[in-house]
């Protein structure tokens, strides 16, 4: 069994000013890309479940075709476009936070027009809905370009923050590192490690497994979708998937 982890960032329509619009997924296009999976029988799960089946200590059986779908840094659009959608199909979704801007703005992305990050409490309603947070360290800072010392300070401090605000400890934060930093992740007691690649598979470090993930956002047309779950030989070519595809790329 394989499981698929697909990435996004920003689901709405395209700001006036934007920078980078390879971050974006509008909303219709998200609608059509979650109702595709579904027909193509994926069904969410979460990180934990995984770890779980994979440890045989799991008491319900995993679906036939897991599916975690994440969103990078925590933007308010989540709450606006994603999370509606995602409720109403039944889905739930990975959130990685900022720690370090809960309620700010992505300060890290100098060169893009600001954008609003979710703040304490509406993190906590979408927590009680069933929304999973977890770290995308403390002030977004590329881990695998920073010493070691730095990098166990972004996750401890990450890890503290998140558990003070969620109440619970969260086992997942994404970030690459580099094979050398892996005893980092081990002593702040992170179990998940997840990466941005097209290749979605486990490998396991001691007892961190790290991820890749499909990014989503940069291949948004259903199409580019499929064709990227192919290229991880996470979805057979079919005539069945061809007419799906295509069923749901003539919506309006």
């Amino acid at each position: 069994m394989k499981l698929t982890i697909l990435m996004y960032h920003k689901i709405d329509e395209l700001p006036n000013g934007v920078r980078h619009p390879g971050n974006y997924v509008r909303p219709a296009e998200f609608e059509r890309q979650m109702d595709a999976l579904l027909a193509w029988g994926y069904r969410t799960i979460r990180f934990e479940q995984w770890i779980d089946d994979r440890d045989s200590r799991s008491a319900t059986a995993l679906p036939e075709k897991p599916l975690i779908v994440t969103f990078d840094d925590g933007y308010t659009c989540f709450d606006t476009h994603a999370w509606p959608a995602l409720r109403a199909r039944g889905m739930n979704a990975t959130v990685f936070l900022v720690s370090g801007q809960i309620g700010g703005t992505n300060a890290w992305e100098s060169d893009e027009i600001a954008l609003p990050l979710l703040d304490a409490t509406r993190i906590l309603a979408l927590q009680s809905e069933g929304v999973h947070f977890a770290s995308h360290s403390v002030t977004h800072r590329a881990l695998v370009h920073i010493p070691a010392e730095e990098a166990r300070e972004e996750l401890a401090r990450s890890r503290t923050q998140l558990r003070e605000l969620l109440g619970i400890e969260h086992d997942v934060r994404h970030g690459a590192m580099r094979r050398q930093q892996r005893h980092v992740e081990r002593q702040c007691r992170h179990s998940f490690d997840l990466s941005d690649g097209i290749k979605g598979r486990c490998l396991p470090i001691s007892r961190c497994f790290a991820f890749a993930r499909a990014v989503a956002d940069r291949a948004c047309a259903l199409r580019q979708v499929q064709t990227a779950l192919r290229v991880t030989k996470l979805l057979p070519k079919s005539r069945s998937n061809e007419e799906c595809s295509d069923r749901h790329n003539r919506r309006d």
